[in-house]
């Protein structure tokens, strides 16, 4: 499950990772492999295969600030394999993760294209816990809303 601001645009990588260096958890280097057989990733020599279950997508207007959320409830599944397909292509990423404070239950992911000067692919808040996020909870409510306010 993945929740996503809507119309919202990161500008400047750098500044981004300044401002929101004391919130860095985890940085992870890896390269995701497109092919008409699928989504993979490929990590510390292992090749996973991501599997898409495609479930509702929720837009919540107005949830701070007029900046509106997309929460999409897909689960993503990971599958070790072997190999990738033949026919593929493939960007190099790193993924920044990011939590308010220790006892965070949600994170803030950032995935950066390593080649294309730092070009920002996709930003997205995350479970921990990978299960469903009640965004109407009062501590994750907190802690989205602490971001959302960082990036203003």
């Amino acid at each position: 499950m993945r929740i996503y601001i809507q119309d919202y645009n990161i500008k400047n990588v750098n500044t981004f990772l300044t401002l929101f260096n004391k919130y860095n958890t985890h940085i992870e280097e890896y390269i995701e492999v497109y092919s008409p057989e699928g989504i993979y990733n490929i990590n510390k020599n292992n090749i996973i295969k991501l599997n898409y279950n495609d479930k509702n997508i929720i837009t919540i207007n107005n949830y701070y600030k007029n900046k509106t959320l997309i929460i999409d409830t897909s689960i993503i599944s990971h599958e070790t394999v072997n190999q990738i397909p033949f026919d593929h292509i493939f960007i190099a990423l790193t993924r920044y993760s990011y939590n308010i404070n220790k006892n965070s239950q949600i994170k803030f992911i950032l995935e950066v294209d390593k080649n294309i000067n730092d070009n920002i692919i996709n930003y997205y808040f995350e479970n921990i816990k990978e299960t469903e996020i009640d965004i109407n909870n009062t501590d994750i409510k907190e802690e989205i809303i602490g971001f959302l306010s960082l990036l203003n």
